[in-house]
Parts: structure tokens; C-alpha cells; sequence
């Protein structure tokens, strides 16, 4: 009866863990989380896994990742960096233009 017990529970938790990391895919987040208002352009990223930086340095910690089509909600624009929010994660920061359209 123990074993019994202890096999479902593992198999819960396998299955717990698996929707978890489906969820936190970044090509499985369809929803916006916010949304570009009047105060900010709506840019979109050209390429995967663009580093979304906490200052207007690509040498700076990265802060979370844009995907190619994502909406970055622009408000600030500075040489090769524009600051943003991805509309999707809804994580904010510097990115570099190069992977950035308008």
C-alpha cells in the first residue's frame, strides 16, 4: 500500500512539473500580459532569445528574453538601446535595436 501511495505521488508531481514548464515556455505565452499604451511605441523583436538588459549596456545583467514577434512596448529611445516593456513576460528593460522593428 506504500508503494502504491508513493507511485502516485511521484506521478502527481512528475505532471505538476511538466504543466509548470509548459507554461513558463516562452513560445507557449500567447497572451498578452500588458498592453502599449499612448505613451509608448509598439516595436516588435526580429530573433529569439534577445537579452532584454536592466541598463543601456549589452554588458549589463539580463533581465529576461524577447521573441521573435513579441511586442516591446518602447518609451524611451538611447543610441543603440531602446527601453521597454515586453508586452508578453511583461519584463522591462534596455534592448538593442538590431533586433527590434518598428
Amino acid at each position: 500500500m506504500i508503494k502504491r501511495k508513493l507511485t502516485v505521488a511521484l506521478v502527481t508531481a512528475t505532471i505538476g512539473f511538466a504543466t509548470s514548464v509548459l507554461i513558463a515556455t516562452p513560445a507557449s505565452a500567447t497572451e498578452s500580459r500588458i498592453a502599449c499604451n499612448g505613451n509608448s511605441n509598439a516595436w516588435h523583436f526580429t530573433a529569439d532569445g534577445v537579452r532584454i538588459h536592466i541598463q543601456e549596456s549589452a554588458s549589463s545583467r539580463t533581465l529576461g528574453y524577447g521573441y521573435n514577434g513579441q511586442r516591446f512596448c518602447v518609451d524611451t529611445r538611447g543610441g543603440y538601446f531602446v527601453h521597454g516593456t515586453n508586452e508578453v513576460t511583461g519584463v522591462t528593460g534596455w534592448a538593442h535595436v538590431d533586433f527590434l522593428s518598428i
